[in-house]
C-alpha cells in the first residue's frame, strides 16, 4: 500500500508501507552530567520504503515512525 506522510519539518514523503513483523527493542541507559540516569528505547510503529530514493550504494531508503519511551532510573544529584 502506498502512503504519503508529512514529516515534522513539513516535507512530504511517499513510499510503500512495509509492515513491521518483528522488533527487538533494547534500552539505552544514559548518564547525564547532573547525575541523572535515563533509560531510553525507541519502538517502530510504521516503516515506509521511499519511492525512487536510494543511498550511494543503491540500497533503498526507509522512513520509520518511532515512539520514544523514557524512564528516569535515578534523579539528578541535586534531587537526592
Amino acid at each position: 500500500m502506498e502512503k504519503t506522510i508529512q514529516t515534522p519539518d513539513g516535507a512530504s514523503l511517499t513510499g510503500e508501507v512495509v509492515r513491521v513483523v518483528e522488533s527487538t527493542e533494547r534500552y539505552s541507559d544514559i548518564v547525564l552530567e547532573d547525575g541523572a540516569v535515563l533509560r531510553i528505547k525507541a519502538t517502530a510503529s510504521e516503516a515506509l520504503r521511499l519511492e525512487g530514493q536510494s543511498d550511494a550504494d543503491g540500497n533503498p531508503l526507509y522512513y520509520a515512525r518511532l515512539h520514544t519511551v523514557i524512564n528516569l532510573l535515578s534523579p539528578p544529584d541535586s534531587a537526592k
